[in-house]
């Protein structure tokens, strides 16, 4: 790991007024140098807050793809995955960034009396410094954030697929109690016919 610095401004003292050109010229680095580690590949925006929406009412008559599609856009463990991938995204995105240059600033022989009265004859030191991350280390970074976000995305499908499975099963189940009550209620309908075509024969005699 090696940290360069800009030359002819480390170690040296310059008077206070004189150091201004350089002093812009370091500014004028560090903006430059700042965006283009992001250039191509800016942040994501930041996700909103998380409203907890009602579910709507049910129609009278549910589908299956209405019970699916219900189920996996209001499943709160679904929800959080989501948020879980974004999070992951925004890291592998900022590990494949440089790092940010620094800027050192060192004022002497100020605010004294006489000559050192005031700025005058202040003395400025001024160090700008960039990382640079050797042996792959920043393409090391990036790649480990990348498998996270990976690993997120399955979670998230695999967690997808289980909440689908469970909403149908949880829909053939409750259409078979529909269907074995609807034919509880004929029998029930017929048991009390039956019983009325006896109960007006006995009394007929």
């Amino acid at each position: 790991m090696y940290t360069p610095t800009l030359g002819g401004a480390v170690g040296k003292t310059f008077p206070l007024l004189k150091l201004l050109p350089q002093f812009t010229m370091a500014i004028g680095l560090i903006l430059s140098v700042a965006p283009a580690t992001a250039s191509g590949s800016p942040l994501p925006e930041a996700p909103p807050r998380i409203s907890l929406t009602p579910i709507p009412k049910l129609p009278e008559v549910l589908s299956l793809a209405h019970a699916l599609d219900l189920s996996l856009r209001h499943n709160p463990d679904l929800n959080a995955d989501a948020w879980e991938i974004r999070a992951r995204e925004a890291r592998a995105v900022r590990a494949g960034l440089l790092p940010n240059p620094r800027l050192r600033i060192a004022l002497e022989d100020f605010g004294g009396s006489g000559e050192h009265r005031g700025y005058n004859v202040a003395e400025t030191t001024l160090m700008l410094s960039q990382l640079i991350e050797l042996g792959g280390k920043r393409l090391k970074r990036r790649r480990l954030a990348a498998s996270e976000r990976d690993l997120a995305l399955w979670d998230y499908e695999s967690r997808r697929v289980q909440v689908a499975m469970t909403t149908q099963q949880a829909f053939v189940d409750v259409l078979a109690a529909q269907v074995h009550l609807q034919l509880a209620q004929k029998m029930l309908q017929l048991a009390e016919r039956l019983h009325g075509i006896v109960d007006a024969r006995v009394r007929a005699g």
